[in-house]
């Protein structure tokens, strides 16, 4: 089904959602346009390692952005105060790709993301 003339929706994918069993994976990216604003993972592992005085995150070096977190985490650094400043930036809000992947589901009960 053609729902622009770039975007051709597979008919299982209509299926599940008129069933209620579409299931939708969106990643950060999702995220990083106006007027959201947040920063992809590699640049919250840069902002983390910053708000701890760390050295800045080199993925060459340090891995992948996870990895990273993660070995801060096992230092007892508090990486997820950080983490929860970085996302709950307040003057962060909803952009249209958030609104179209909503959207996508036949009502709010049943969104899955």
């Amino acid at each position: 089904m053609w729902i622009t003339d770039e975007v051709d929706l597979p008919e299982q994918l209509i299926e599940a959602r008129m069933s209620g069993d579409l299931v939708v994976f969106v990643g950060a990216g999702a995220s990083i346009g106006p007027p959201s604003n947040l920063p992809n993972f590699i640049r919250l592992a840069e902002l983390v390692a910053n708000g701890l005085h760390r050295e800045p995150y080199v993925r060459a070096r340090d891995g992948e952005p996870d990895v990273y977190l993660e070995r801060l985490e096992r230092d007892k650094l508090p990486m997820r105060t950080h983490v929860v400043r970085v996302l709950g930036d307040p003057d962060s809000q909803p952009n249209d790709l958030h609104a179209g992947i909503v959207q996508l589901f036949k009502d709010a009960a049943s969104i899955r993301i």
